[in-house]
């Protein structure tokens, strides 16, 4: 219901920003739209038409319209058997149209045209006077006119898609934050000797899941560093707020770190910060905070400005989720369906940095979680990264981090 709710928010802005006459159509009730429609000359039609002809020509069009819209980039333009124009974009929904907006009728030639040649011909010869009059008050529309008309209800429709899925996965977030914090908390009030430590190792670990756009595992950590500072927080929200402006500036360096604008990212930053103090009970806080998460994880991997930003994006992940076992580039070739040559050429070209480059900064990146851990050995954290020789593990981490793996577990990370 969000996304047809969205639609009718969408069709009654357009119609009073453009003065055209705009509604829903439901994919799923091809016949359902006739009631929606409010335009006097399309009931006048109608009605014609089901007097002389005893059906309607239009039946299903404006479904047509929306399914032929799927197909040509969300957006289409088209004629009625009558003759008047409409234009239509499609709202989608696990990449499938279950909705769409229609704006229309309007002419697209001069209204005698319409009315000698258009109109006279659906009816076979003479056309009411009442049709007459309310073809007289259709708008006309030169040709470049509606295309832009057109590219604008296709973002718009685009972006209130976007907008209603973002907040979707924000609620089922949400609800599975407070479950998790509420977990959390349990655990800490069952314990019968509780550290009011503050948990800086899950702040790393926090940082380095963000640094490689993991949600999911950013999302668990953070549900435990949260369950903390509410269990420390003795209800003090101010407390809460101050320990929440510190978790900020640690998810924007992370962002920053897996690759994220800093200009962006600092810009969300001082909103962000400004925010927090509007806030007066955790209930808003929690999806505020979680909302964040999403952003800062999501602009890690924006590729907007690159030419093969979805292929990118695949290997890389390809990459975090197969770090510790051997990778190849003809396994990563197999799994992209893209050649070796020009795998290895739009990543260097997009990206600044080889493949192999990359797959060693995956591992040093999961190597420092797992050297955090003072039970595994450290030969075994060369392993468990994807290192298949112990030397070379160190060689590489050292380039990366400045420190040997046994500094940077002495240092417990602080570098």
């Amino acid at each position: 219901m969000k996304l047809y709710d969205s639609a009718m928010s969408i069709a009654n802005t357009f119609e009073i920003a453009n003065n055209i006459n705009c509604f829903m159509v439901d994919v799923k009730e091809p016949d359902g739209y006739h009631c929606r429609i409010k335009n006097t000359f399309c009931k006048v039609c109608a009605s014609l038409q089901t007097e002389r002809k005893k059906q309607l020509e239009c039946e299903n069009i404006h479904r047509h319209g929306i399914m032929q819209a799927e197909k040509w980039g969300g957006k289409y333009e088209y004629l009625c058997p009558a003759g008047a124009a409409f234009i239509c974009a499609t709202l989608q929904e696990n990449g499938e149209a279950q909705c769409g907006i229609a704006a229309g009728p309007f002419l697209m030639v001069d209204l005698k045209e319409f009315i000698n040649e258009d109109l006279e011909q659906v009816f076979s010869g003479e056309i009411t006077r009442n049709l007459r009059i309310q073809a007289g008050e259709l708008p006309y529309l030169n040709s470049g006119r509606v295309s832009h008309m057109a590219n604008i209800l296709t973002m718009i429709t685009a972006y209130a898609v976007e907008h209603d899925n973002y907040q979707m996965r924000i609620m089922q977030q949400v609800a599975k934050s407070q479950s998790d914090i509420y977990d959390s908390l349990q655990e800490l009030k069952d314990e019968t000797i509780y550290d009011n430590e503050y948990p800086i190792r899950q702040e790393k670990i926090l940082k380095s899941y963000i640094a490689q756009g993991d949600k999911a595992a950013a999302q668990k950590v953070l549900n435990e560093i949260l369950g903390h500072i509410f269990f420390c927080s003795g209800g003090g929200l101010e407390y809460i707020k101050a320990r929440i402006i510190e978790l900020i500036v640690i998810l924007s360096r992370a962002a920053i770190e897996g690759g994220a604008d800093v200009n962006e990212v600092f810009g969300l930053n001082r909103n962000y910060i400004s925010e927090v103090q509007s806030f007066t009970s955790l209930d808003d806080l929690n999806p505020w905070l979680a909302g964040i998460l999403i952003r800062f994880t999501n602009i890690v991997f924006e590729f907007s400005a690159t030419k093969h930003a979805e292929q990118i994006k695949h290997i890389m992940t390809y990459v975090r989720r197969n770090y510790m076992m051997k990778i190849t580039l003809n396994d990563i070739s197999s799994d992209t369906n893209l050649s070796v040559s020009y795998l290895s050429k739009i990543f260097k070209d997009e990206t600044g940095q080889n493949i192999s480059a990359y797959i060693n900064q995956v591992r040093v990146e999961n190597a420092k979680l797992f050297l955090l851990d003072e039970s595994i050995p450290i030969t075994d954290v060369s392993y468990l990264s994807g290192f298949d020789d112990q030397s070379y593990f160190s060689k590489v981490f050292k380039k990366l981090s400045g420190l040997t793996p046994g500094k940077y577990r002495e240092m417990k990370g602080n570098i």
